[in-house]
């Protein structure tokens, strides 16, 4: 599933938080490294739920 995709079925499921994982962690494709993370943040602005897309650090905990 593609950022656009994952997207898609955040609001199909009608998800409070979106927290994205499984990217930047090594290569799986000829993609940069920092392009899913854009494509996701780009799709999520177009559907109006930017706000909702929480990107975890590790070390840095987060209350939703």
């Amino acid at each position: 599933m593609g950022p656009e995709e994952a997207v898609q079925a955040f609001h199909e499921l009608q998800s409070k938080t979106f927290v994205p994982m499984h990217f930047g962690t090594y290569r799986m494709s000829y993609e940069p490294m920092h392009e899913p993370a854009q494509r996701l943040m780009l799709a999520g602005s177009s559907a109006g739920v930017l706000q909702n897309i929480r990107f975890l650090v590790e070390g840095m905990p987060q209350v939703f």
